[in-house]
Protein backbone atom coordinates (compact mmCIF):
# COMPACT_ATOMS: atom_id res chain seq x y z
CA UNK A 1 0.00 0.00 0.00
CA UNK A 2 2.85 2.39 0.79
CA UNK A 3 4.48 1.66 -2.56
CA UNK A 4 1.29 2.62 -4.39
CA UNK A 5 0.98 5.80 -2.32
CA UNK A 6 4.58 6.73 -3.12
CA UNK A 7 4.05 6.10 -6.86
CA UNK A 8 0.90 8.21 -6.89
CA UNK A 9 2.73 10.91 -4.98
CA UNK A 10 5.60 10.84 -7.50
CA UNK A 11 3.14 11.04 -10.43
CA UNK A 12 1.39 14.04 -8.89
CA UNK A 13 4.75 15.76 -8.57
CA UNK A 14 5.82 14.95 -12.14
CA UNK A 15 2.49 16.11 -13.59
CA UNK A 16 2.72 19.34 -11.56
CA UNK A 17 -0.60 18.66 -9.85
CA UNK A 18 0.82 20.12 -6.66
CA UNK A 19 -0.41 23.53 -5.62
CA UNK A 20 0.97 25.76 -2.93
CA UNK A 21 -1.27 25.69 0.10
CA UNK A 22 -2.89 28.92 1.07
CA UNK A 23 -2.70 30.18 4.61
CA UNK A 24 -5.74 28.84 6.49
CA UNK A 25 -7.96 31.30 8.36
CA UNK A 26 -7.05 32.27 11.89
CA UNK A 27 -8.91 30.08 14.36
CA UNK A 28 -9.38 30.64 18.06
CA UNK A 29 -6.33 30.63 20.27
CA UNK A 30 -5.07 27.04 20.56
CA UNK A 31 -5.37 25.32 23.91
CA UNK A 32 -2.50 24.37 26.16
CA UNK A 33 -0.91 21.18 24.84
CA UNK A 34 -1.81 21.95 21.24
CA UNK A 35 0.53 22.93 18.44
CA UNK A 36 0.90 25.87 16.11
CA UNK A 37 2.64 25.70 12.74
CA UNK A 38 4.19 28.01 10.22
CA UNK A 39 5.70 26.69 6.99
CA UNK A 40 7.97 23.87 8.16
CA UNK A 41 8.09 24.86 11.84
CA UNK A 42 5.99 23.68 14.77
CA UNK A 43 5.68 24.93 18.34
CA UNK A 44 4.14 22.75 21.02
CA UNK A 45 2.28 24.95 23.47
CA UNK A 46 3.43 23.81 26.89
CA UNK A 47 3.05 27.31 28.34
CA UNK A 48 -0.10 29.43 28.13
CA UNK A 49 -0.10 32.35 25.72
CA UNK A 50 -2.31 35.40 26.05
CA UNK A 51 -4.69 36.70 23.40
CA UNK A 52 -2.41 39.58 22.42
CA UNK A 53 0.53 37.24 21.76
CA UNK A 54 -1.70 34.83 19.82
CA UNK A 55 -2.90 37.67 17.57
CA UNK A 56 0.71 38.74 16.99
CA UNK A 57 1.71 35.17 16.10
CA UNK A 58 -1.31 34.82 13.79
CA UNK A 59 -0.31 38.04 12.03
CA UNK A 60 3.15 36.51 11.51
CA UNK A 61 1.58 33.49 9.80
CA UNK A 62 1.31 30.97 12.65
CA UNK A 63 -1.83 28.84 12.66
CA UNK A 64 -3.32 26.31 15.06
CA UNK A 65 -2.85 22.73 13.90
CA UNK A 66 -6.18 21.00 14.59
CA UNK A 67 -5.46 17.78 12.66
CA UNK A 68 -4.21 15.00 14.93
CA UNK A 69 -3.06 12.67 12.17
CA UNK A 70 -1.00 15.22 10.28
CA UNK A 71 1.80 13.33 8.49
CA UNK A 72 3.90 16.34 7.58
CA UNK A 73 7.38 16.62 9.02
CA UNK A 74 8.14 19.77 10.97
CA UNK A 75 11.12 21.29 12.69
CA UNK A 76 10.08 21.64 16.31
CA UNK A 77 11.06 24.90 17.98
CA UNK A 78 12.78 24.19 21.29
CA UNK A 79 10.55 24.70 24.33
CA UNK A 80 13.15 26.77 26.15
CA UNK A 81 13.50 29.15 23.20
CA UNK A 82 9.75 29.64 22.94
CA UNK A 83 9.53 30.21 26.69
CA UNK A 84 12.08 33.05 26.37
CA UNK A 85 10.05 34.41 23.47
CA UNK A 86 6.86 34.46 25.57
CA UNK A 87 8.56 36.25 28.47
CA UNK A 88 10.36 38.78 26.28
CA UNK A 89 9.39 42.41 25.91
CA UNK A 90 6.93 42.95 23.01
CA UNK A 91 9.39 45.32 21.34
CA UNK A 92 11.87 42.44 21.01
CA UNK A 93 9.39 39.97 19.48
CA UNK A 94 10.33 40.53 15.86
CA UNK A 95 14.02 39.91 16.56
CA UNK A 96 13.36 36.84 18.68
CA UNK A 97 10.88 35.51 16.12
CA UNK A 98 13.53 35.80 13.42
CA UNK A 99 15.93 33.81 15.62
CA UNK A 100 13.31 31.10 16.21
CA UNK A 101 12.64 30.77 12.49
CA UNK A 102 16.34 30.90 11.68
CA UNK A 103 16.65 27.61 13.50
CA UNK A 104 19.36 28.34 16.00
CA UNK A 105 17.67 26.29 18.73
CA UNK A 106 15.52 23.73 16.99
CA UNK A 107 15.23 19.98 16.74
CA UNK A 108 13.72 17.68 14.13
CA UNK A 109 10.41 15.91 14.65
Amino acid sequence: MQLIRKLVDRMRTLLKVRTKRELPPVLNKPSLGGSIVKDRFRIRLKHPIDDELWHWLADMGWRAMPVHNNRRKYVVIAERSFEKFIKADPSMRTTLHARLIEGRRTRRS
